[in-house]
Order: C-alpha cells, then sequence, then structure tokens
C-alpha cells in the first residue's frame, strides 16, 4: 500500500492466482470517477467531442475574447 501512494501507481493484487482487486490512490481514483460521471452525462459527452472538433478544426478564441464574450 505504501508503494501506492508513494508512486502514485496503480498495482493489481493477485490471490489464489487470480487478480482480485487494484489498488490505486485516492487522487487517482476521485479522478477517475470525475471523468465517468461528466461522460455519462450524454449531453455533456456530446458537448465536449463538438468542443475537441471545434478545437482541432482551429475554430478556436484568444482568452482576451473570451472573458469578454462571457463577461467574466
Amino acid at each position: 500500500m505504501m508503494y501506492v501512494l508513494r508512486n502514485s501507481e496503480i498495482v493489481g493484487v493477485t490471490m489464489a492466482a487470480k487478480e482480485e482487486l487494484i489498488e490505486i490512490p485516492k487522487k487517482e481514483y476521485e479522478a477517475m470517477k470525475e471523468t465517468l460521471e461528466i461522460l455519462s452525462d450524454v449531453k455533456t459527452a456530446v458537448r465536449i467531442l463538438k468542443s475537441i472538433e471545434q478545437a482541432e478544426a482551429g475554430e478556436t478564441i484568444s482568452e482576451k475574447e473570451f472573458v469578454r464574450k462571457f463577461a467574466l
């Protein structure tokens, strides 16, 4: 367990010649859980994919324009 915490690595634990569980740092678990929650919302997942496509197509705005547009 200390190895997992010190090295921020995921480790499989084998018992009776079968991998029975995975040890994972809490920070990694929380990040994975958040990602699953976000991507399980279909509308959000579609918006993320559309944003990626826009970015890849060069359809971006500057930070200054973003702040002005969204009044931040």
